[in-house]
């Protein structure tokens, strides 16, 4: 999830929030004035942070969807927001700070990573004076990698960043000397986002990634008790079950794949806040899909790793807006090409997605 569709899923989700009843006065406009703050800094978190704020986010949705309406500081999410604001800083408050620039007026001692990541970045700009294209990569960069978003990466995440930086510089210095052409294509510049998620994601325990996956399963826990009956228990022992030393056990055999079922699990827990608000909106408020199916998508991948090794090429968050329920279903299906569909089930795609439909009655 890129930086603008973040803040446009955001967004979404405060929509979704403030059309829900206030079980106690004033819980309304204390959460908007939180998310109102939010907003303002969400340029200026890292991406791991940023998934804390959507995964809280939905929490916060599930939890007062459970309760009836919202409740004054009725979870202890609203703890991290107020954390998370503090953290970052707002535009104005940037002025007062360098990007990456150890020599700019007023500045706070960088860390050391921030010298060496922008003597890199200069040495780009020396290799290809004349491009633009190079000039507004530069500029870019250091927007995206300031000095206080690197001291709160841990020291081995900083060496991280700087050392995928270094390979790219030097293969770009190479290019320069070869006058292979006076300005390198865009994809040989690595953005800051690329460059922070891929230190981030190589510094992140397989233990940080399945206390966020058990965060997720419970959140839909919460979310089902709307609907009750034996779906609500269904999805509350699989939330249960997903802190099993089992469960564990599972999670750590996905290998490299555990970001990608991470991401898919997010975007079936949106999707059912999407079918949730939809119902609220047009007066139908059991538009939550049954368990099973939902089960069965989310745990296949656990105990098949084929099915895990897919989900990189499953479509992840819907459109956004209200959508229709046949849409919203449609899209909580995965969907795969011909070419995994015959390397992996010896079938074509539209007869393994008849299948998965099948198996969903």
């Amino acid at each position: 999830m890129n930086l603008r569709d973040y803040i446009d899923r955001v967004r979404e989700v405060r929509k979704w929030l403030e059309a829900l009843p206030e079980v106690e006065h004033g819980a309304r406009e204390a959460l908007r004035l939180l998310l109102v703050s939010l907003e303002d800094r969400l340029h200026e978190y890292l991406p791991s942070e940023r998934h804390i704020i959507f995964d809280q986010l939905l929490a916060v949705y599930c939890q007062a969807c459970a309760r009836g309406g919202l409740h004054v500081h009725a979870s202890s999410t609203y703890a991290t927001f107020e954390h998370m604001i503090n953290i970052a800083h707002t535009p104005d408050e940037e002025l007062a700070l360098a990007a990456l620039d150890p020599r700019a007026s007023g500045a706070q001692q960088p860390p050391e990573a921030c010298v060496k990541i922008s003597e890199l970045v200069s040495r780009v700009g020396k290799a290809y004076k004349q491009s633009g294209t190079v000039r507004a990569w530069r500029t870019a960069f250091k927007a995206g990698v300031r000095a206080h978003k690197v001291q709160r990466m841990s020291a081995v995440a900083q060496e991280g960043l700087a050392s995928i930086l270094q390979r790219a510089v030097v293969a770009l210095e190479a290019r320069s000397e070869r006058g292979t052409a006076l300005s390198p294509p865009k994809t040989l510049l690595p953005t800051a986002e690329v460059c922070l998620e891929r230190v981030e994601a190589a510094n992140q325990t397989s233990a940080d990634r399945h206390a966020i996956y058990c965060h997720l399963i419970t959140s839909l826990a919460y979310l089902y008790n709307t609907k009750g009956g034996q779906d609500a228990i269904n999805v509350s022992t699989a939330a249960y079950e997903a802190q099993r030393p089992v469960a564990w056990q599972h999670f750590q055999a996905l290998g490299g794949f555990e970001l990608a079922f991470i991401s898919y699990v997010r975007a079936e827990l949106y999707r059912a806040c999407l079918l949730y608000d939809h119902g609220l909106c047009t007066g139908q408020p059991d538009c939550l899909e049954a368990s099973r199916p939902l089960l069965q998508r989310l745990l296949q991948p656990l105990l098949d790793v084929n099915k895990a090794a897919l989900l990189h090429h499953v479509p992840q968050l819907p459109p956004l807006g209200r959508a229709s329920v046949h849409q919203m279903q449609s899209l909580s299906r995965p969907q795969i090409s011909d070419h995994y569909a015959r390397r992996y089930y010896r079938s074509t795609a539209r007869a393994w997605a008849a299948r998965q439909a099948a198996a969903e009655v």
